[in-house]
């Protein structure tokens, strides 16, 4: 076994020190085992791994956004970002959208 350097971000080493603990392992040990996954993951169990942990983060982002916000965001949307009354276009962007 060879020793080899890494730099991680302070927050990727805390985190994976944390996931290490957890799971009752040391550093080292938790990182060459991270290491070995990856490089034996085929591209299609990548790719499934992604889209898995992608549909966790929405399914947690609508969780959040169900609870956070006004329960009539979707009906009165325009109403939240302009106002009761939509702005007008001035400027450059006026020039651009009526010619």
């Amino acid at each position: 076994m060879r020793r080899t350097t890494i730099n991680l971000p302070d927050v990727l080493k805390r985190r994976s020190m944390d996931k290490a603990r957890a799971a009752g392992l040391s550093f080292a040990e938790f990182v060459r085992k991270a290491v070995e996954q990856a490089v034996n993951e085929s591209p299609s169990q990548t790719s499934q791994r992604q889209r898995l942990a992608a549909l966790a983060d929405l399914r947690s982002f609508r969780q959040e956004a169900a609870t956070d916000g006004p329960a009539d965001l979707a009906k009165n949307l325009d109403d939240y970002l302009y106002g009761t009354t939509a702005v007008p276009v001035t400027g450059l962007d006026a020039k651009k959208t009526n010619p």
